[in-house]
């Protein structure tokens, strides 16, 4: 796991008004996770690649440990601020970049980010399949390049490791990454089973 060194002394420029002290949260509309980046350069390359409509800057800087997701709305610690730039750095507090310290966009830095609904969603699949196991969501990932997906669909299925959910059933997010999503059903026959599926199948409210 890639850690910054300790933050340099603090940026030139305001600081954020009302953030409640060192603990804020990271919240973006609409979003299941957010990018975290490394180091600033690597922040503006993503944004770069963003504007652009570019995906293999952005898959480069995953590869290279320079990108990481967390969790939307997950608390962090601020270490420093400046909105001139439009950079904050961060300390995660919670979730899948627990203890790690990356850069942000400024403007996702708050103290007042809503709880988080969601659904499970996908335009004419219903019920949606979601995988009871992570490896299997893992290797269903990597089939998917090879074009067997319907090979491990159903060696999961055999196993008992798939289970049919309602379109539009409440979930809770419990883990969120560009790749997959940890997820528990709130509602319905499987209420209370937890599962993975792709970022994709879930819509934020």
């Amino acid at each position: 796991m890639f850690l910054l060194a300790p933050p340099p002394p603090p940026l030139p420029g305001p600081t954020l008004p009302g953030a409640g002290g060192p603990h804020a949260r990271l919240y973006r509309q609409g979003s299941v996770y957010l990018q975290v980046a490394t180091d600033g350069k690597a922040l503006e390359a993503f944004a770069k690649a963003v504007v652009e409509r570019k995906q293999a800057p952005i898959k480069k800087l995953y590869q290279t440990d320079r990108m990481f997701d967390v969790e939307n709305a997950v608390q962090v610690q601020v270490l420093r601020l400046n909105a001139q730039i439009g950079q904050a750095v961060v300390t995660i507090l919670e979730g899948n970049g627990q203890g790690r310290t990356g850069f942000v966009p400024s403007a996702w830095v708050t103290d007042a980010a809503p709880r988080i609904k969601a659904v499970l969603h996908a335009e004419g699949k219903d019920p949606i399949m979601v995988v009871t196991d992570e490896m299997g969501m893992k290797d269903l990932a990597a089939a998917a390049k090879e074009k067997d997906v319907q090979d491990i669909l159903f060696a999961l299925s055999l196993a008992g490791k798939l289970i049919h959910v309602g379109n539009n059933v409440p979930v809770k997010i419990l883990h969120a990454s560009h790749a997959m999503v940890q997820l528990q059903v709130l509602a319905g026959p499987y209420k209370g089973r937890s599962g993975w599926v792709i970022p994709a199948y879930i819509r934020v409210t």
